[in-house]
């Protein structure tokens, strides 16, 4: 290759291999650094994609903190909003429970008998009493 070179050079009948020879050189050399500055953005734009990768792990992995704390937090709230819903239920239920024994007895003050029916009737102190143990339930 080297004497085919020489020979090529050492021509003196056409300038014009001169001009080729020049030209085929520049483009060699020209594509070497073309595909060679690719190469160089490629591995820019590479580092660039790591660099968004790592990023985009620590932001998903904060995200995920943050979604396992909400979902502790959610579970308390459920687990609080079950806690007072059974104690409101537990609080229905005696107020029914109370409510029931209170007509009870209204029924019984509005359904007396005439002999029964003084000031100090039976039925009355017996109300009185129950309302008052009610009262300190």
């Amino acid at each position: 290759m080297v004497s085919a070179f020489l020979g090529f050079m050492c021509n003196k009948i056409n300038p014009l291999k001169y001009i080729i020879f020049f030209i085929v050189f520049l483009s060699i050399i020209g594509s070497i650094y073309y595909y060679k500055s690719n190469y160089e953005k490629l591995l820019i734009t590479n580092n660039n994609y790591k660099k968004a990768q790592v990023i985009s792990k620590v932001n998903l992995d904060l995200v995920i903190l943050n979604n396992t704390k909400n979902l502790e937090n959610f579970d308390k709230y459920k687990k609080e909003q079950l806690n007072l819903l059974s104690l409101l239920n537990k609080k229905h239920k005696e107020d029914l429970k109370r409510t029931k024994q209170l007509q009870i007895l209204k029924e019984e003050i509005n359904n007396v008998k005439e002999k029964d029916n003084d000031i100090v009737a039976p039925v009355l102190i017996d109300t009185i009493n129950s309302l008052f143990k009610s009262k300190d339930n």
